[in-house]
């Protein structure tokens, strides 16, 4: 898998040589960072970005305390929503305050600091990330560098924008299914995230459950019984939310171990998504 986006290599950017990194790495997931200084509101000329990542591995590699050998971060994310190549795919991250934590995820870090906002294009480049890591073995976690070590990284308005696009992140009493439904990296849209829905996304919770009228919904009842739901419709399925839809629903949910609040009746981004891909179990 590409990366849905702009894509800058090392080579690209003008990496120095590597001085030697480890390759002792089983990605579990994902943890984000930003730069940690005041940073700026409005995004600077692009043409500066490419050398504001060197300077990060020019200073990395003239630490006079951490022995980074390279860049530390796996990957940056500047303000225009470009993804740059830090370490790279495979490569055990040094960024991440803990040996535990580097070899267990990738460090995406944006090039934003404190008074940064989580500009639409930031967002967009955030998420593809996401997809294009767990698509190459990143695994199910997702969290900020302040899940690892006491620090205020990633800073507020990145931890805002995550928590904005998952409930789940970054509390600590999340469900199973909001913790899956963060971790598969599918997010439904929200006003003023930036997300661009493809076909086949999760239109959003608020064309489902009582009251909702619309075509999403037939598909939704249209996929269900595909998937083994036809007792449950006598006629239809119809734009028009039923019973009938509520209950194939929470079958589909418990058919894939879902209990409780995780088995409402009301799909979500990853009752969609085994519906829509074919995955996770018939009813």
């Amino acid at each position: 898998m590409r990366f849905d986006g702009t894509l800058i290599t090392r080579t690209q950017w003008g990496a120095a040589p590597s001085q030697g990194v480890s390759r002792d790495f089983v990605p579990q997931g994902v943890t984000f960072h930003y730069e940690g200084n005041a940073g700026t509101i409005d995004p600077p000329d692009h043409d500066s970005c490419a050398g504001r990542v060197r300077g990060i591995q020019r200073a990395h590699l003239n630490h006079p305390t951490e022995d980074y050998n390279d860049i530390a971060y796996s990957f940056l994310i500047c303000m225009h929503g470009v993804l740059f190549e830090g370490r790279g795919l495979g490569v055990r991250s040094g960024a991440n305050g803990t040996a535990k934590a580097n070899r267990a995820f990738y460090s995406v870090c944006f090039l934003a600091g404190t008074r940064t906002p989580v500009w639409p294009e930031m967002a967009a480049a955030g998420r593809a990330t996401i997809h294009y890591l767990r698509h190459h073995g990143a695994g199910a976690q997702v969290n900020g560098h302040r899940d690892h070590v006491s620090t205020a990284c990633p800073g507020r308005a990145l931890a805002n924008w995550l928590q904005a696009d998952c409930p789940a992140f970054p509390r600590r009493n999340a469900t199973a299914r909001q913790r899956l439904e963060w971790a598969s990296g599918w997010f439904h849209d929200r006003p003023g995230s930036g997300g661009e829905r493809g076909v086949g996304d999760f239109p959003g919770a608020q064309y489902f459950g009582p009251g909702a009228n619309n075509a999403y919904v037939t598909q939704l009842g249209r996929m269900l019984i595909q998937r083994g739901a036809g007792r449950f419709y006598t006629v239809g399925p119809g734009p028009k939310w039923s019973e009938a839809d509520l209950r194939a629903t929470r079958a589909f949910q418990q058919a894939q171990g879902w209990r409780g609040e995780d088995a409402d009746g009301i799909p979500g981004p990853t009752t969609w998504r085994l519906l829509v891909t074919g995955g996770g179990r018939d009813i």
